[in-house]
């Protein structure tokens, strides 16, 4: 397996196994929030103030997330079981 590219994380804290799940968790967040704000959505300049429309957002964004994970995941099961071969053939 590996990375083309590996991580070196260096640490003061125990535990290398936490340090790798903590650090990839660090990294998702900082990706979303890049998405928002500037390379995806631009959520600041969406000038939204109120916390509850901002709220609504995300409950948009989360159920368009689940959305497409449950499509995708039905394309992949499709294609797989060979029903659906004729569409890539």
């Amino acid at each position: 397996m590996g990375q083309a590219q590996p991580w070196y994380l260096v640490s003061d804290q125990p535990g290398q196994a936490d340090l790798r799940k903590i650090y990839g968790r660090r990294m998702c967040v900082k990706e979303m929030s890049s998405d928002l704000k500037g390379r995806g959505f631009d959520l600041e300049a969406s000038q939204l103030k109120q916390t509850d429309r901002i709220g609504r957002l995300f409950l948009g964004f989360g159920i368009v997330f689940v959305w497409l994970i449950t499509r995708g995941n039905w394309v992949v099961i499709y294609l797989a079981s060979g029903l659906g071969r004729r569409w890539i053939d």
